[in-house]
């Protein structure tokens, strides 16, 4: 059998596709949010970091869903630097007492996590990294903001997926999954970068390309932002699919694939290498949200997974697809330390920030 004929089998096995019947969005209930948690943290090259921190929760179950950290970096040379994150966080002894109530932020970074102490509903007091009080007359604390006013609602971002047509004079046209009619379609990503790498993965060669992009519509018309994957041996799948994002390369072919259960690495002819499944968590600098970055880093007693997504149009010349992420994924063992290159999409509840 052929390498090819070995990778399609593979992939046909391992992946599980992303749109539904009807198209499918990143959010089917809106989580609930706790603050933003606001203070002047104290920074040792300049004069402070002014933090502003949200905790957002499931709907209906309340459970921890996703935290958004900003930080302003005063007082530098070349004025102030923003930066910003995104990723799961813990809450721990919600019903003990109040000394040992605390909010862990990025769990699963060991160099980026951080935990507060509930002071009360409205106030967190940042710990040291053995997670214990800070002996110090700086301030340490983040107070609850009142509401802000609310903003006009912007159209939610969705991930659509279907068959993307060339229609000549009337432009792109996309029948989304399980739909009859179609859709206008138009490109309105940073350079147009989206149409660039679905014309090198043959558009108008074949005049229809199965696509997932993130985007939104406005009266009807679909906005595309942001491409997810795009391939001419890609099809529209049943909806329920729990892939939470997958990367995976070629020469040697090999794949991580997360979903609820699990974060798997195969080759083939070597063992699987699974572990619990975690989180990723996404970093930005300033505004720049359509430049963050998504970072796993997951430990077990086997070895270490880690890997970086990175939101870059990458393309697979063997199999004529496209992706919206690179990828560089090392796995460590006792016995070595291997690096891959390849690229990444993410599924439809794992939408980027």
């Amino acid at each position: 059998m052929c390498f090819a004929s070995l990778r399609s089998s593979f992939l046909a096995a391992f992946v599980i596709g992303l749109a539904g019947a009807a198209g499918l969005s990143h959010a089917a209930t809106a989580p609930g949010a706790e603050g933003p948690f606001v203070g002047t943290l104290p920074c040792a090259d300049c004069e402070g970091i002014r933090t502003e921190l949200t905790l957002w929760r499931e709907a209906g179950s309340g459970a921890p869903s996703r935290f958004v950290l900003r930080e302003t970096y005063l007082g530098k040379p070349r004025g102030a630097a923003v930066f910003e994150s995104s990723g799961p966080w813990q809450e721990i002894g919600a019903g003990a007492a109040p000394a040992e109530r605390r909010v862990r932020i990025d769990p699963f970074q060991p160099n980026t996590r951080r935990t507060f102490l509930r002071l009360g509903p409205a106030m967190l007091e940042l710990l040291d990294r053995e997670e214990r009080r800070v002996s110090t007359v700086l301030n340490m604390k983040l107070e609850l903001a009142p509401p802000a006013a609310p903003a006009g609602a912007a159209p939610p971002r969705v991930l659509l997926a279907g068959m993307l047509r060339t229609a000549g004079a009337a432009g792109l046209q996309l029948q989304r999954c399980g739909e009859i009619g179609t859709q206008r379609a138009i490109d309105v990503s940073p350079e147009n970068s989206v149409t660039a790498a679905l014309t090198d993965s043959g558009l108008d060669r074949r005049g229809a390309l199965y696509v997932e992009a993130f985007g939104h519509l406005v009266d009807g018309t679909v906005m595309i932002e942001r491409l997810n994957r795009a391939g001419a041996e890609m099809r529209c799948v049943e909806t329920g699919a729990g892939l939470r994002w997958q990367a995976q390369g070629s020469e040697p072919f090999w794949a991580l694939r997360a979903d609820a259960m699990r974060t798997t690495f195969v080759q083939p002819g070597e063992e699987p290498i699974a572990h619990p499944s975690i989180d990723l968590t996404w970093r930005w600098r300033g505004e720049r949200r359509d430049d963050a970055r998504a970072y796993l880093h997951s430990q077990t007693e086997a070895g270490t997974i880690e890997a970086v997504l990175e939101p870059r149009i990458c393309r697979d010349t063997m199999a004529d697809a496209a992706y919206g992420y690179r990828a560089e994924v090392t796995i460590r063992t006792a016995a070595a330390r291997t690096t891959f290159g390849g690229c990444a999409y993410l599924g439809a509840r794992m939408a980027p920030p």
